[in-house]
């Protein structure tokens, strides 16, 4: 890989702009780290939350008489507690991820999509921190704050000369063990190509010991071939060359693939982690927003 075709200022100064228009807060623009855990605590609540009717198992100091006069039954009040958050991206680089069969390759676009995330994370005040990984950890940068943390994160996501070698997460896992809290959240971006139980169990543990979340990139042909006959396929990894009649085979290759990303789906979902999906074939900025509009307070 010669190059990276990217252009960070750019994404950055349009997820700027489009953070102002939707009136994105920082609760919203890091929602997907759920960065806030609702919690009881009566007169020593830290931030109102929401109103919850009052049952046996609640203490009756928590009952909010008034607000229970106001809507004629008895209600407690929530709260919730913001957590001192860090934010650890884990960036699979290996072989797959440098696939595209449009204008950029699924590193380029993950590469963009975690420069753009933590510069608004770290804007917002929140210690971010980089794994760039795949057949071994190629990088890392340790969560911290502030302007010069960007410049570590930028400057390490463009190390093209680190891409490549086969992907395995559980690489990554000796490492996030060293810096994890219970309170970071660390966030997988890969394609998942080749994810399955045995990777499955390694985010469980992960999500035993931290919060987890994911956000899944990938090439429109990693779910559909291209229409019209033959066409010439190769390994990344293995250099091989396969002509193949796509017409044959995309029935039954769209079904295999539509399996794995629900095993993925499915693997995220058993331990209670968000998981969010993004193509290449969609604007870079346009996958961002739908990721920050899901959690945005508007």
């Amino acid at each position: 890989m010669k190059s990276l075709k990217v252009d960070i200022d750019d994404v950055i100064r349009k997820t700027s702009a489009m953070s102002t228009e939707l009136q994105i807060t920082k609760k919203g623009s890091i929602g997907f780290t759920r960065q806030y855990e609702s919690k009881e605590l009566g007169s020593e609540s830290i931030e109102f939350f929401d109103f919850r009717e009052y049952t046996p198992q609640d203490n009756p100091k928590n009952i909010d008489w008034k607000a229970s006069i106001r809507s004629g039954k008895m209600v407690i009040r929530q709260t919730i507690i913001e957590k001192d958050v860090e934010v650890i991206f884990a960036v699979g680089c290996g072989n797959s991820m440098l696939f595209g069969s449009v204008d950029k390759l699924k590193i380029e676009n993950s590469v963009e999509l975690t420069a753009a995330l933590s510069h608004m994370l770290l804007h917002s005040g929140v210690s971010v921190g980089l794994i760039l990984y795949s057949d071994k950890v190629k990088d890392f940068v340790k969560p911290s704050f502030g302007g010069h943390q960007f410049e570590d994160i930028r400057r390490t996501l463009m190390n093209y000369q680190a891409f490549g070698g086969e992907t395995n997460i559980n690489i990554s896992i000796p490492i996030i063990h060293s810096v994890a809290r219970p309170e970071s959240v660390v966030i997988f971006i890969s394609d998942f190509i080749k994810f399955n139980e045995r990777e499955i169990d390694i985010i469980k543990k992960i999500g035993n010991r931290c919060k987890v979340a994911g956000i899944m990139v990938r090439d429109i042909t990693d779910k559909n071939l291209p229409k019209g006959g033959y066409v010439i396929f190769e390994d990344p990894s293995e250099k091989e060359h396969l002509l193949i009649n796509t017409s044959e085979i995309n029935e039954e290759y769209e079904r295999i693939a539509t399996k794995q990303e629900n095993i993925i789906s499915e693997g995220f979902t058993a331990i209670n982690a968000a998981l969010y999906k993004i193509y290449t074939n969609k604007n870079i900025v346009d996958n961002i927003k739908d990721i920050l509009s899901r959690n945005a307070s508007v």
